[in-house]
């Protein structure tokens, strides 16, 4: 049931994502929805190797079918989900959904800097401002609303867990 519900996320977001989201031309930029998914699912995701595989299935498919350059979608998607798993741990104290929120946007950002500098070669403040900024929180706003879906739909919180009960 698992990898029916991860494998329906992973459908609908990408058939947003080519069809509606990437018709969104402002300041440049469209949000990822895919991305932010990756994020949160490997935010949330206790076992390492479905958020390596989610992450690696979906950096190929955003590549090879959302016109982006492959080999860096790939390895942003990879390094990513890598980075994320091994992290997500660290500071105890930060709730989870405030450390996808910072990794999305920071990642993102940085993703969008790596595929600009490849593509053109150059890269100025401008495009700081023009480009990488706005997606960065356009995924920011994306991951905001797909963290709370995700972890509602992919996962059953354990009502002996909790120390409060509802």
């Amino acid at each position: 049931m698992k990898r029916l519900k991860l494998f329906l996320w992973i459908f609908i977001l990408f058939i947003l994502k080519t069809v509606v989201i990437n018709r969104i031309n402002f300041f440049n930029s469209a949000p990822d929805l895919v991305f932010a998914f990756v994020i949160a699912y490997a935010m949330i995701e206790e076992d390492f190797y479905y958020a390596a595989c989610t992450g690696i299935i979906c950096g190929i498919c955003t590549g090879s079918l959302c016109g982006v350059s492959f080999p860096v979608s790939v390895l942003m998607y990879t390094y990513s989900v890598l980075l994320v798993t091994a992290l997500k741990n660290k500071p105890r104290y930060i709730p989870d959904f405030v450390k996808t929120l910072f990794w999305v946007f920071i990642l993102s950002a940085a993703g969008e800097a790596v595929l600009y500098f490849t593509i053109n070669l150059s890269m100025g403040m401008d495009v700081l401002f023009k480009m990488i900024i706005p997606f960065g929180i356009y995924n920011l706003a994306a991951a905001a609303l797909i963290y709370p879906l995700v972890k509602k739909t992919m996962y059953i919180e354990d009502d002996k867990k909790k120390l409060i009960p509802d």
